[in-house]
């Protein structure tokens, strides 16, 4: 009450915040304005300092800023190192087989003259259109340097959107901070020098979640449609608004990815259906032996057939592969169980996303991009990286929950620290010695090492 409020703030000398609230998660019914978070007083009636006055502290700010450059300095540094190593770059890395596709245009980019080697292009035609596009603009050289670039300023971008604009506005100092630690982590490092479009996906995912909340539906489904022309697995969003029925959203994604799939082999021409079939041969090879073996693969596929096959790079616990194909069908049935929990155990009713909290939305959407990674039969380290949505919604859905006062306080913290264990081989500067991420320890993988290659398994408790 008033009076209560008034009490509570002479007592203790705090300023009060009215509490905004969110759509309803779990049984709890609020709703909260536009790019707000809900605050507390900044001392609770015991006087002890909240979270809310920790980041509004201006040395806690101050440190953060510091220890944020700092970091940066050092992940450039390391970025430099990681380019130097490549002294023909790019040479060694993937961006050379994009260029190598863009070149090939009009012709059929999936042809064996253009793919040579254990790796080959297996994106569809979008991206090697684009870049076509852009050296024609920038020019050859200039393009080994503006692409990676692109790569750090779609990684900022979607930090700056995860972190002010789906109910939070954290200080740039925070923000800095975060960058600082992301700049340092060996996969995003690698993403960068390889010009993956693994940090354009969390972009285009955050974005078109962003813009779906908002009530938007034909420029979200366009960025979605994009996101799956690019990685085809990121169907798994159509999926998703499918089993939040959806309709409209649903329609218009998987409508415009076909437009945009289809419209990619157009420019082949006589050859579109060569390349086609070339596509989908390039498909099978990247999700069968020996690629999909291989200890990079973080999928309990990639995992079950380490296992259980004979292959070069493990000695298999039994050599039987039906027992492949039970461990990949109880993981699919896990994953479709905590599918049903998570989004439909606690729902007595549908809501619309366009009215629902978006980092309730984007929490949603993960929890069903992540199952599929999991159960995917080709999930790279680097692809992890779209985590980062799904750590930053369970972040701030969490906090807002258990400021709540939330019964459900212990799961909420399990689920947060769930979402953050993939995080940690993220942003580890080296790759961590138990996980067995990198070229030179994918062969000879024996006994319980073998499970430690399979991190997928820990996208199943998210």
């Amino acid at each position: 009450t008033p009076d209560a409020r008034g009490q509570r703030q002479a007592l203790t000398g705090a300023r009060w915040h009215t509490p905004c609230s969110t759509s309803r998660l779990g049984g709890i019914q609020r709703s909260c304005p536009d790019g707000e978070l809900g605050m507390l007083p900044f001392r609770d009636w015991a006087g002890r300092i909240t979270r809310q006055e920790t980041l509004s502290n201006p040395v806690f700010l101050a440190a953060c800023a510091i220890f944020g450059v700092l970091l940066g300095l050092v992940g450039a540094y390391a970025l430099t190192r990681d380019f130097l190593e490549l002294p023909h770059y790019p040479a060694g890395a993937d961006l050379s087989l994009y260029i190598r596709a863009a070149d090939a245009l009009p012709g059929n980019i999936y042809a064996p003259e253009v793919n040579d080697g254990f790796d080959r292009y297996g994106y569809p035609p979008l991206l090697a259109e684009v870049f076509a596009v852009l050296k024609l603009i920038v020019g050859p050289t200039l393009l080994l340097w503006i692409w990676p670039t692109l790569c750090a300023v779609a990684l900022l971008a979607s930090v700056l959107l995860l972190t002010r604009s789906f109910g939070v506005k954290l200080p740039w100092q925070v923000i800095v901070l975060i960058l600082g630690v992301l700049s340092v982590g060996v996969t995003m490092r690698s993403d960068i020098v390889h010009g993956q479009v693994n940090v354009f996906m969390l972009l285009l995912l955050s974005a078109g979640i962003h813009l779906r909340s908002r009530g938007w539906v034909i420029l979200p489904a366009l960025l979605f449609a994009i996101m799956m022309s690019l990685k085809p697995f990121m169907g798994a969003v159509a999926i998703f608004f499918l089993l939040r029925r959806d309709w409209r959203m649903a329609a218009w994604t998987l409508g415009l990815g076909a437009v945009v799939f289809i419209g990619s082999f157009l420019p082949m021409g006589a050859k579109a259906l060569e390349a086609f079939s070339g596509w989908r041969e390039a498909t099978h090879y990247f999700t069968s032996a020996p690629f999909a073996l291989k200890g990079d693969n973080q999928s309990i596929f990639g995992l079950a057939q380490r296992l259980f096959t004979v292959n070069e790079y493990s000695t298999p616990w039994v050599a039987n592969p039906v027992l492949v194909n039970v461990l990949v069908g109880l993981a699919i049935i896990a994953s479709a169980a905590f599918g049903y929990i998570g989004l439909f155990a606690n729902r007595r009713a549908a809501e619309s996303p366009a009215r629902q909290d978006r980092a309730e939305l984007l929490l949603e959407c993960m929890m069903v991009v992540a199952l599929f990674m999991a159960v995917s039969p080709l999930t790279e380290g680097d692809h992890m990286i779209i985590i980062f949505a799904g750590l930053a919604a369970a972040l701030i859905v969490g906090f807002r929950r258990l400021r709540e006062g939330t019964p459900a306080r212990g799961w909420w913290i399990a689920a947060m620290i769930a979402w953050a264990l993939p995080a940690i081989f993220l942003i580890s500067p080296k790759p961590l010695p138990f996980t067995y991420g990198t070229y030179l320890t994918w062969y000879g993988l024996d006994g319980p090492e073998i499970l430690l290659t399979g991190r997928s398994y820990v996208l199943l408790m998210l």
